[in-house]
């Protein structure tokens, strides 16, 4: 799959249509701030205005991809998002009268699916410098995925496996990872730039 001929009118279309759902939730969510009574209304409202914009800016992470071969990638976090952003707008506008059990399992995949949205998102980004990496580059910019994905999966487990007890080790690793997760995301841009840099010399 190629989306590299499309991308850039696929972008376009794209971001038109998050810019004026922005726009519209932007616009409801001052609106209530302003004249608003901050009832449950208008705190849904302004629940809505926020998951718009959290969604908004995890596709235009996704999006950087669509220029390279991981487009398809790219693709599947906009689609994993899209996923998060229905059961999150579902579970702020639903009727609690319908009960809590199903009010909390709503809010629980509207988490993992927002987990691994965020977390192809932020693949997304550094997946975009492979074209013009070293290979020492390339190398780091993968460990760094790899990371990522791991520590996305340590937290989708949890909540998977909410009756199962994970112990204090699970955490500690969990922690670990995601230090080298936060390291990897610094360093690797950095050093990606620096060697494209230096190759052009």
């Amino acid at each position: 799959m190629n989306l590299s001929l499309h991308s850039t009118k696929l972008r376009s279309y794209f971001i038109k249509a998050l810019i004026g759902s922005l726009i519209v939730a932007a616009g409801a969510g001052i609106v209530t701030l302003l004249f608003g009574t901050f009832d449950i209304l208008q705190a849904r409202i302004l629940l809505t205005t926020l998951l718009i914009g959290i969604y908004s800016i995890i596709c235009l992470c996704c999006m950087t991809a669509f220029s390279g071969r991981f487009a398809p990638w790219g693709l599947i976090g906009i689609g994993v998002s899209s996923l998060s952003l229905i059961l999150g707008l579902i579970a702020a506008w639903m009727d609690f009268d319908t009960g809590w059990e199903l009010f909390g399992q709503i809010v629980k995949y509207f988490a993992i699916f927002g987990i691994v949205g965020v977390s192809i998102g932020h693949q997304s980004l550094l997946l975009r410098l492979i074209g013009k990496a070293t290979l020492q580059a390339q190398a780091l910019i993968f460990g760094t995925v790899l990371v990522i994905g791991i520590v996305a999966a340590m937290l989708v487990l949890p909540l998977l496996l909410e009756d199962f007890e994970l112990g204090d080790a699970y955490w500690r690793m969990m922690g670990v990872f995601a230090i080298l997760d936060v390291l990897g995301s610094i360093i690797t841009p950095v050093m990606a730039r620096a060697e494209t840099r230096r190759t052009a010399k």
